[in-house]
């Protein structure tokens, strides 16, 4: 069985980061969020999408 990368993510850890990201998302305005986060509330609502994907393979 090959090892795991230290660098790939558990479905866990995804789950994990597109829940902190909807939280964010729901609950910090728009400029505040952007500045914490580094990307727009639209660039996060993707990446919580491609993180839900990663779980689902």
């Amino acid at each position: 069985m090959p090892e795991k990368s230290p660098n790939t993510l558990t479905a866990t850890e995804c789950m994990a980061l597109a829940n902190c990201l909807n939280h964010m998302v729901s609950q910090t305005e728009t400029d505040e969020f952007s500045t914490l986060v580094g990307i727009d509330k639209e660039s996060a609502k993707a990446l919580m999408i491609k993180l839900k994907a990663m779980i689902a393979n």
